[in-house]
């Protein structure tokens, strides 16, 4: 069996965290917040998270060393100090839904034997060269809003439970033909789409103070960012969208100067849009052409709305309601979070 390369980012936190790094450093800053007493960590991070090694233990009551990260306790209330598991496989599942439900957000990034580092080099050659905070602060009206900067990659819904996911795109669709919730991850761009069913969800597709964005939210975004629409750069509304050019995956005449023109957008808004497309009942298109999001608008009858950005960097605005080109609900798209406070 392939050993298990993964690695998570914590929102905030730390990036490209092991199990054990990600363990430790949700748990740390968990109790530098609150300063808990220990059967309050001890709540927290219950012992049957973990498994039958524990999960948390007092520095002093510690009988096997070897399970435990004794180089780094933790102190908690009355200066009491504490130690935490380094013993995790499949139950950091059950960890990272436990502590979903703490508030903390979680994206994976897996690496196993196997992953295509070409795919990997390939695809940051779309990204935003400059380091950027997680969330973009935007003033629109006296309204403030925090979008992510990053595609969000949560494997679970708010509840904790997880989110069903797909192995193969035909898997994917197949499960959104049966109306249910699911995400795919394609390994070769490192991108997770997920389905209408799965971020309109009753169970909560964001974890708690963010939302999907809805079209007037998308609206607000893109005006703060400058970007134009496809009527104020005189596109009509199927040409601004390129129907045929995003659709033919081997049209890649136009890709590089594609690339360009996102390179020099995020350059200048720190958005950083990435152009993974979409995954429909012919596969995965629009790859390197055009960067596509969810909204939450739900039009009822299996149709609901997308925002995009085209191959040169015009905002296309959610479509209406008697729109041909609205997508399923069973397409696989990517998200953004937003996360808003009133001035």
């Amino acid at each position: 069996m392939a050993r298990d390369y993964t690695k998570y980012n914590v929102e905030g936190l730390g990036e490209n965290l092991n199990k054990r790094q990600l363990v430790y450093t949700v748990v740390k800053d968990w109790a530098n917040k609150n300063n808990p007493s220990f059967d309050a960590i001890q709540k927290a991070f219950p012992d049957e998270v973990q498994g039958s090694k524990g999960f948390i233990c007092k520095e002093s009551e510690v009988k096997d060393p070897k399970r435990f990260n004794m180089r780094e306790p933790i102190k908690i209330k009355n200066g009491a100090l504490v130690v935490v598991s380094n013993q995790w496989g499949d139950n950091i599942k059950s960890f990272l839904a436990t502590t979903t439900k703490l508030g903390y957000m979680f994206s994976i990034i897996e690496n196993e034997v196997g992953y295509n580092k070409d795919a990997d080099k390939k695809n940051s050659s779309l990204q935003n060269k400059k380091t950027e905070p997680e969330l973009l602060a935007l003033s629109d009206w006296g309204d403030q809003y925090f979008i992510q900067t990053k595609n969000y990659k949560g494997l679970h819904f708010n509840n904790g439970d997880l989110i069903q996911k797909a192995e193969t795109m035909e898997e994917f669709l197949k499960i959104g033909e049966d109306a249910k919730p699911c995400l795919i991850h394609l390994q070769e761009i490192d991108e997770m789409f997920y389905n209408f069913y799965a971020i309109s969800d009753p169970r909560g597709f964001a974890p708690d103070g963010y939302r999907i964005p809805s079209s007037s939210d998308w609206d607000s975004v893109f005006s703060c960012l400058n970007i134009k629409t496809a009527e104020e750069e005189g596109f009509g509304e199927n040409e601004s969208i390129e129907q045929n050019y995003l659709l033919n995956n081997n049209d890649r005449f136009d890709v590089e100067d594609t690339i360009k023109y996102y390179e020099k957008g995020n350059l200048k808004n720190n958005f950083n849009a990435i152009p993974s497309g979409f995954v429909n009942y012919d596969g995965h298109f629009g790859y390197e052409k055009h960067a596509m999001y969810w909204t939450s608008d739900d039009f009822g009858y299996n149709e609901c709305a997308w925002v995009a950005l085209n191959s040169n960097y015009i905002y296309i605005a959610p479509c209406g309601e008697d729109s041909w080109h609205n997508m399923n609900n069973a397409t696989g798209m990517t998200v953004r979070l937003i996360k808003d406070t009133t001035l």
